[in-house]
């Protein structure tokens, strides 16, 4: 009886805990229900949107025919002119407006044109705050676009939409002659990827609709009164309910990919060269989608969406009424924790663990395909997560629990009973006469794991009253395969001069690194040393002790914000050591090694500290000889720490040649190669392998040998990054060229020199959009 009322409420146990995980709603779990939609969203692949909205698209050819962006007032008066021509349901400017001057009669003729379309729709920009915040007046005209209704003003106070404490509307001379207004937004998720549009936002004491709203109005021919907010449930606009979360967001049902809509080129507008249909009673969003001129969203889709298309989604999310909805889901999710709970504790005590297995995969297999059904069919979003999280327990106690029939059986003579309690244990004796066969070797105090292991002498015809089985150990000859027992390895040294050790944290082919602890001012630092057993020769071992000091001089003259701090240097026991600054994050090697589509923004960010650190050990007389990504350290807020300034050299010294050796072949320059000495240029070129590394995921220089590849980096010209990554903005093609020529006097001549173009290129972003994260 006891064991089948623990198995019952061990499973009860179990669905309680997910039932309080799944009211609680923890933001880590969370994410990974958000994980299970975006799966869900990608297996359902891409879907035909609608033909309501139609997409002007300011690409690359509309640059190569017309200018980059922003465009002056002719042009776009030519633009506006032949799309109210066509005769469409609105017009709506999804991107700001060129700044105008007095002077500027294109401005003015503009605003006549927008006057006389009659539907032209501007957006507002807001700075989003996180409470209420007084703002500043606001022209009559934009005043009139926040025209928001509602039921009750306590459910509004309760659940307001986001708070924005500055606006930003188009130049005075075109306020007057535009239809309405709109703001534009990306509210991202922390993850970086955009699946919510606020449809509201609150400034001062009005309430205002975005774009997307706007355009939907217009669409339907309906007035401001038709538009009624049902705060933390849906937004009225005539007969379509949109549904809301607690502050007004959208959750965007994205139809596919780039390029799901109809695209027209913005030149092929502009010189009338489009169907005059393909606008006609649509709706006709203007927006940038050219190379390096706009921040892409992240979608579950898309790693790079114009943030047109994404207003484009939501439009036609309203005008089809095709929403994605959790209330409904959220009951559904409560239901699958409780069916399955329930089902298992009646159920599954009772029957083997095979059958325990089975039942339990096909309640997962059910549960994941209804779900998608629901989801695909209906936009009923249920959760998946928790109910997959309690199968997943289930099935990890279930070995732990005896089907009930074992404990129904016949009762047996004590005798029995004793003979099999004592039958299910098994006792391992280890002589303890046998030594372990591992030698030390004498210039250290460390000891080969591989070395370390027990050997167990088997029993053979043992006395059944010793109740010991045969415990096999075989020796295999090849490394890592042993079935041996291993004993634990101990730190072979305590303490370096004042530093206590904690724990290794790295180990290399030249020796390990220690997380430890200064005392003195209870301080975590990483303690890096050589292993002097390793070295063929004294000489090496002399080389390497001097690299070691020589990294410990280089770094500990430098103090820079991108630079790893060296707190101290000596020697401990025959070990050399270096204290340094312990830092958190990962190396920029791992980072690639990952595949993360980065933005080009924060890569040209990463590589602008990574020159900023060069440029002052330049300034310093110091050439660090092995830039390469697994000597940048990126920490978690991105930024860098670059290290190991263990081979490199003051400017006045000359290189030898195990300087050169060791080095990295990988990312050395030509010069180097060749014999010669190494200087500042000789940083840039190591600097532009790895910036072509970190955009196109390869090395610019490879081969299947070193003569190879080393053959490679001194005669062969690399393909351009954006050859190979066709998202790669047209300057990174240019840095590394520059930075990869053969002759160092054809190179940037300074680290600062590439840091002022990345410089240019971060603060040239146009079009970007604040990406406000608020916390529900």
């Amino acid at each position: 009886m006891y064991h089948k009322i623990s198995a019952f409420l061990l499973y009860i146990l179990i669905t309680v805990l997910v039932l309080s995980l799944y009211v609680d709603k923890h933001a880590t779990l969370e994410r990974y229900e958000q994980k299970m939609v975006d799966l869900m969203t990608n297996y359902q692949g891409t879907r035909p949107p609608g033909s309501d909205v139609v997409v002007i698209a300011i690409d690359d050819r509309s640059f190569n025919k017309i200018g980059f962006w922003p465009w002056s007032y002719d042009h776009l008066n030519q633009l506006l002119y032949h799309l109210s021509s066509a005769n469409p349901k609105a017009i709506v400017f999804d991107l700001p407006l060129p700044k105008t001057k007095e002077s500027d009669t294109g401005a003015a003729v503009f605003a006549n044109n927008l006057t006389s379309a009659g539907n032209v729709i501007l957006p507002l920009e807001f700075t989003i705050t996180a409470i209420q915040a007084p703002g500043d007046l606001v022209p009559p005209q934009i005043l009139k676009s926040s025209y928001f209704t509602y039921d009750s003003f306590s459910k509004l106070r309760a659940r307001p939409p986001l708070w924005a404490s500055q606006m930003k509307y188009p130049p005075e001379p075109l306020v007057k002659g535009a239809a309405d207004f709109g703001f534009i937004i990306s509210d991202f998720d922390p993850d970086s990827k955009l699946r919510k549009e606020p449809l509201v936002i609150g400034y001062s004491d009005n309430y205002y609709p975005s774009i997307a709203v706007q355009a939907v109005k217009h669409f339907l021919g309906i007035n401001a009164e038709s538009i009624k907010l049902n705060p933390g449930s849906e937004i009225s606009l005539a007969r379509v309910k949109v549904p809301v979360d607690n502050r007004s967001k959208y959750l965007i049902n994205y139809y596919g990919p780039r390029e799901t809509f109809k695209y027209l080129s913005a030149a092929d507008v502009i010189n009338g060269q489009f169907q005059r249909t393909s606008v006609s009673d649509k709706v006709a969003l203007i927006g940038l989608t050219a190379t390096g001129t706009t921040q892409s969203v992240t979608t579950p889709l898309e790693e790079y969406l114009p943030e047109v298309e994404k207003t484009a989604t939501v439009v036609q999310n309203i005008i089809s009424g095709r929403f994605l909805r959790t209330e409904k889901g959220n009951l559904l999710g409560f239901i699958w924790i409780i069916t399955i709970g329930v089902f298992s504790a009646f159920i599954l005590p009772r029957v083997s663990l095979v059958y325990r297995f089975i039942v339990l995969l096909v309640f997962l297999f059910v549960l994941v395909n209804v779900n998608f059904f629901l989801f695909r069919s209906f936009g009923i979003i249920s959760k998946t997560f928790y109910p997959v999280l309690e199968l997943m327990l289930f099935l990890l106690v279930s070995p732990a629990i005896k089907p009930q029939q074992e404990f129904g059986k016949k009762k047996k003579s004590k005798i029995m009973e004793k003979l099999e309690g004592l039958t299910s244990f098994r006792i391992v004796r280890v002589d303890q006469t046998t030594q372990t066969r591992y030698q030390p070797r004498p210039t250290h105090s460390t000891v080969e794991p591989e070395s370390l292991t027990v050997p167990v002498e088997t029993q053979e015809n043992q006395p059944p009253s010793e109740m010991e089985e045969e415990v096999p150990v075989e020796k295999s000859d090849k490394p890592g395969t042993s079935t041996e027992i291993p004993i634990p390895i101990d730190i072979p040294v305590k303490q370096f001069g004042r530093y206590q050790v904690l724990e290794p944290i790295g180990r290399g082919a030249m020796g390990t690194v220690y997380k430890g602890l200064d005392p003195a001012i209870d301080r975590l630092v990483a303690l890096k040393t050589i292993r002097l057993d390793f070295a063929a020769s004294p000489e090496e071992v002399e080389e390497m002790k001097t690299r070691l000091l020589r990294e410990a001089r280089a770094a500990g003259k430098l103090s820079h914000p991108n630079i790893v701090t060296i707190y101290d240097a000596g020697q401990e026991e025959g070990y050399q050591y270096v204290a340094m600054e312990f830092l958190e994050g990962t190396t920029l090697e791992k980072y690639i090694h990952k595949k993360t589509d980065t933005n080009f923004k924060i890569i040209a960010q990463i590589l602008i500290q990574v020159c900023d650190a060069l440029d002052y050990a330049h300034s310093h007389g110091i050439v660090h000889r092995d830039i390469k990504p697994a000597n940048i350290m990126v920490q978690d807020n991105f930024q860098i720490k670059v290290m190991d300034f263990g081979i490199a050299r003051f400017g006045q010294a000359n290189i030898t040649q195990s300087g050169i050796a060791m080095g990295t072949p990988n990312y050395m320059p030509p010069e180097v190669l060749k014999g010669k000495t190494a200087n500042k240029r000789s940083d840039i070129f190591s600097l532009g392998i790895m910036t072509y590394e970190l955009l196109t995921g390869r090395r610019p220089f490879r081969g299947p040998t070193i003569s190879a590849l080393i053959y490679s980096i001194l005669n062969d010209s690399p393909t351009s990054p954006s050859q190979v990554n066709n998202r790669v903005p047209s300057i990174f093609d240019r840095i590394t060229e520059k930075c990869l020529r053969k002759d160092p006097e054809q190179r940037y001549q300074s680290a600062a020199e590439v840091s002022t173009e990345l410089k240019a290129f971060v603060a040239a972003f146009v079009g970007v959009k604040s990406a406000s994260k608020v916390t529900s």
